[in-house]
């Protein structure tokens, strides 16, 4: 069986509510920023953020994803800092002057054994991700991973 997963932008309150639901079988408020795809985990996630902050200059920061309460298993949230350097990736990328690009993020995240997604995905993946956390980042919102088997 395929893991079914959303990754969404939501204030903390919004992405429990939705969590909640799933768990009890009802149609979930719906977010207008959601992905939905198959396949992707945590630790999908984590390595993405390793690889951006290392590209944006951010390395060592903590790319764990957070549990978001102990009822809701399947609902996790992106660390701040991930989401921040994600958000910053795009500008680095348009900067003819510096040397970070969202096609290099891709390439060493396609490249890792550890991802077992092909090239059309993990770059519609990696893509995604980076624009939904230009949102939550400028809205003040949290960047949320929710899993269901």
């Amino acid at each position: 069986m395929s893991i079914l997963t959303e990754i969404f932008t939501a204030s903390p309150e919004h992405a429990m509510s939705r969590a909640r639901a799933h768990d009890e079988g009802r149609p979930p408020t719906p977010v207008g920023d959601l992905f939905e795809t198959t396949g992707v985990t945590d630790l999908e996630l984590e390595v993405l953020g390793e690889i951006v902050a290392r590209a944006v200059g951010m390395g060592g920061i903590d790319t764990e994803l957070h549990p978001v309460h102990l009822e809701l298993d399947e609902l996790s949230q992106v660390p701040d800092a991930v989401v921040a350097a994600c958000a910053e990736l795009p500008a680095l990328d348009a900067d003819p002057t510096v040397s970070v690009s969202i096609d290099a993020v891709i390439a060493s995240f396609c490249a890792l054994e550890d991802i077992d997604l092909a090239e059309p995905e993990a770059s519609d993946l990696v893509r995604r991700v980076i624009d939904l956390a230009v949102l939550a980042h400028r809205r003040g919102d949290g960047l949320y991973l929710w899993t269901s088997l």
